[in-house]
């Protein structure tokens, strides 16, 4: 599967699953998207399409997102530039504030919206 999005459209994104389909919209991969959904999206049957588009996302990635790793029991976000990989035992770009926000969100009785 190939997800991406564009960082100037918060929630645009376009995936290819089988290098013959090419979904556009800003629909979420998760279990409370699937079940809630209002937003839509277009499935383009275009194998040409598909493929140009995974191939786009295969060059940039590395280099646009982290790799996520499981090592030691732990997780390691993997971060590459000018060919250098750089190893991140803890979530990046996180501040104080990032972390006491999700550690007060986890205490909310909220799992069945998820």
């Amino acid at each position: 599967m190939y997800a991406a999005s564009c960082a100037e459209c918060s929630d645009d994104g376009q995936f290819s699953v089988d290098g013959e389909r090419l979904f556009i919209g800003s629909f979420n991969l998760d279990p409370r998207s699937i079940e809630l959904n209002t937003e839509l999206g277009f499935v383009i049957h275009s194998p040409k399409l598909a493929k140009e588009v995974g191939s786009v996302f295969e060059q940039l990635a590395p280099e646009a997102a982290y790799e996520l790793r499981l090592q030691d029991g732990g997780l390691n976000w993997i971060e590459r530039h000018d060919g250098q990989e750089i190893v991140h035992a803890e979530e990046p770009n996180m501040t104080l504030g990032d972390h006491l926000m999700i550690g007060f969100a986890q205490r909310l009785p909220i799992q069945w919206l998820l």
